[in-house]
């Protein structure tokens, strides 16, 4: 009886365990650029071109439709993969650019709202 408990327990326990690395896996990272009010598109699409291609930050499409004013509010980067050498370049590449204010690093779990805390 009490091995078939414990075996009961140890599948229970795995089980559990399980269900944090698949919510691990299906969380997002992102980081979302933080611009100046004074910032305009073209600033925007300097640092969208210079920051393009930093290992683990993955630049996501702008979303459609969206018109350049608002454009401004729409830098974001997939930093689900990143290392933090990887955040260090991305948040060191933007901090070149004088109409950037910050970086906000948001968590998307599966199910659930964003947690975010500010990187800058």
């Amino acid at each position: 009886m009490r091995s078939a408990i414990a075996a009961i327990m140890t599948v229970l326990v795995g089980l559990l365990a399980g269900c944090g690395t698949v919510d691990a896996a299906l969380r997002q990272d992102f980081a979302v650029v933080i611009f100046k009010q004074n910032a305009n598109v073209n600033e925007l699409l300097q640092v969208r071109h210079a920051c393009a291609h930093l290992p683990g930050a993955v630049l996501q499409a702008p979303p459609s439709g969206q018109d350049p004013l608002t454009a401004i509010y729409a830098l974001r980067y997939d930093t689900s993969t990143a290392t933090p050498a990887d955040i260090a370049a991305l948040h060191s590449c933007l901090q070149r650019f004088k109409s950037v204010a910050g970086v906000e690093f948001q968590n998307q779990q599966p199910g659930g709202p964003g947690n975010t805390s500010d990187g800058s």
